[in-house]
């Protein structure tokens, strides 16, 4: 009876390990969607509507929950208390800080960076120019990270519960 119960376990363990390497997947494109949404939320506040850089990111820590509104909120609490320099430091801070919770690949951090070294450096036009550029970059990322969800995510939570499967099947 014992030994059943361990069977189950190991096997329920293992899809466990699928299903958890599968969500990071599934994390990282939802991710990019918030981002991509903030980014053209920051677009018109900055373009449109002329409000400043921190009231700007404080207003978009507004709008989400979890590690996004800690994000942006760290990024316009930086920023109001001028503790960093610039609008880069203050985002490198804060990916540091995030970077397990928002789970973003280095290409993600890296057009992250690129995007804030440039914000509030130049004057409209300029500032609409790097808007569409790293619209696009996202774009292209979010489409990547699909692909990869649709690819992976079956395949890890397949492996999973295939991997438990046949440990059970050895020991049996």
């Amino acid at each position: 009876m014992i030994r059943y119960v361990l069977f189950l376990g190991i096997f329920l363990c293992s899809t466990y390990l699928g299903f958890n390497f599968a969500q990071r997947y599934v994390k990282r494109y939802e991710s990019l969607k918030i981002l991509e949404k903030s980014i053209v939320y920051m677009e018109n506040q900055i373009l449109y509507v002329n409000t400043p850089l921190p009231e700007t990111f404080e207003e978009i820590s507004f709008k989400y929950t979890g590690e996004w509104r800690s994000f942006f909120s760290n990024i316009a609490n930086d920023l109001k208390e001028n503790n960093v320099e610039d609008v880069y430091v203050a985002f490198d801070n804060s990916l540091k800080t995030y970077k397990e919770q928002l789970c973003l690949r280095d290409e993600d951090e890296n057009i992250l960076l690129d995007f804030s070294k440039s914000l509030g450096e130049s004057g409209v036009f300029g500032q609409e120019k790097i808007f569409k550029l790293v619209l696009s970059n996202m774009r292209e990322q979010i489409n990547e990270a699909k692909d990869l969800k649709n690819k992976n995510c079956k395949m890890y939570r397949c492996l999973g519960m295939s991997l438990g499967a046949a440990i059970v099947i050895f020991l049996i």
